[in-house]
């Protein structure tokens, strides 16, 4: 069997902050790195800045061979180093975009000089553009259509568009599309493609639970000085996250119900810092003494804080996923999400659906599971059932199947 190389865009990881495509990402690069011995195949990493090698290799020194070696959007395009200067990715794009959806697929390797031999492309951030017209396996992993499906003004039109653009061009070239839930399957079937037969739903396990360096727990300031009582969210501090409805919530039950003596814990990482100064002015103006907010908490502190907890609340507006309720049954700790996208599908009988724009029904639910403890072990006692149906084997299988084709 002729060698493989499999060129994974990876893109994504520049982004540092340890969001929900970068933890699947990493999981996957796990594996990738434990089987690919087996298959007499080469892993080739491609697009990592030179400025984020060196904190990638501190915080996973099992990646510093593939990014050492990783190449660049323009080495594997085969531009000059000499020119290279002269093409900023704006040009590239549309260079790619000419190449890929204008001309003739021969264009492509005419203007272009790609890595030739057995191929294998994984492009697990759907949305930047695909970087090749065909190949046997050309895997794209979809998240969330979260841009396409946004109606309610959270984000941008041109970014929208530009999302728009990027994933439709993306499932068509993908040979296969690996969808993290079968929400993200119909998103997909329904926005984007009618292929239904390149659709392929594999869940994604414990976030971080193949990374053992990330799984002990730790006591900071931050975590001794935790309430006795008190709800966890976690999430980026974003609209979508929902953290104004569940704050207001929160505060609906300090003011209608005085057998409620919870705090809640705000636990994220900013990412749309108007947002975050907006939660910030919300928990003043309403004088609500008992929200703390616990920014960019490191795994050990999160561990610690929802060991302890009464339970997880993610009502959050749209999620393609939900590693956080995965994270929460971890420990065993129930979950009250929303009714809606993927959150059902992942939370299943272990938490409590809520219409996350309706800030009573979100109140009532804390007030349920905060006071009705036969209620919560009910939940609690399904949790394990649920665990033991998301892991990795599913994925391992899949890239299994993959490097053993022809």
């Amino acid at each position: 069997m002729a060698p493989k190389t499999i060129l994974i865009d990876a893109r994504g990881l520049n982004y540092l902050k340890e969001t929900g495509i970068n933890v699947y990402t990493l999981n996957i690069l796990h594996i990738l790195n434990s089987i690919a011995t087996e298959y007499t195949t080469q892993i080739q990493f491609m697009g990592i800045k030179d400025e984020v090698k060196k904190s990638l290799i501190t915080k996973y020194p099992w990646l510093a061979d593939y990014i050492t070696a990783s190449i660049s959007l323009k080495q594997y395009l085969g531009i000059p180093k000499l020119i290279q200067p002269f093409f900023s990715n704006k040009l590239i794009s549309a260079l790619l975009e000419l190449s890929l959806f204008v001309f003739p697929r021969s264009f492509f390797d005419w203007i272009w000089r790609p890595q030739a031999g057995n191929l294998i492309i994984w492009q697990p951030l759907h949305k930047a553009l695909p970087i090749h017209p065909s190949t046997k396996h050309y895997i794209t992993s979809i998240h969330d259509l979260y841009a396409l499906k946004n109606s309610n003004g959270l984000l941008m039109a041109e970014i929208i568009r530009e999302h728009k653009r990027n994933l439709t061009k993306t499932v068509t070239r993908a040979t296969i599309i690996l969808a993290v839930s079968y929400a993200t399957g119909f998103d997909v079937q329904r926005f984007l493609t009618n292929s239904s037969n390149k659709i392929k739903v594999v869940y994604s396990g414990y976030p971080n639970s193949q990374l053992s360096s990330q799984t002990q727990h730790i006591s900071t300031p931050r975590t001794r000085n935790r309430p006795k009582k008190y709800f966890l969210c976690i999430s980026g501090i974003e609209p979508r996250k929902n953290w104004f409805n569940i704050v207001l919530a929160h505060h609906y039950n300090n003011l209608h119900r005085s057998d409620y003596e919870c705090s809640l814990l705000l636990v994220g990482i900013p990412v749309n810092q108007k947002y975050y100064q907006d939660i910030k002015a919300l928990i003043n103006q309403q004088k609500i003494d008992n929200v703390t907010i616990i920014e960019n908490a490191t795994d050990e502190e999160k561990n610690t804080l929802l060991q302890h907890c009464i339970g997880l609340v993610y009502a959050s507006l749209y999620e393609g996923f939900g590693f956080p309720i995965l994270e929460a049954f971890r420990f065993n700790k129930p979950v009250i999400t929303s009714q809606v996208s993927s959150m059902p599908e992942i939370a299943r009988t272990g938490g409590m659906l809520v219409n996350p724009f309706d800030i009573v029904d979100i109140a009532n639910a804390m007030h349920i599971l905060s006071q009705d403890s036969q209620f919560r072990d009910s939940l609690i006692c399904q949790i394990p059932q649920i665990r033991n149906q998301f892991g990795w084997d599913e994925n391992i299988r899949f890239w299994r199947e993959i490097l053993s084709s022809g």
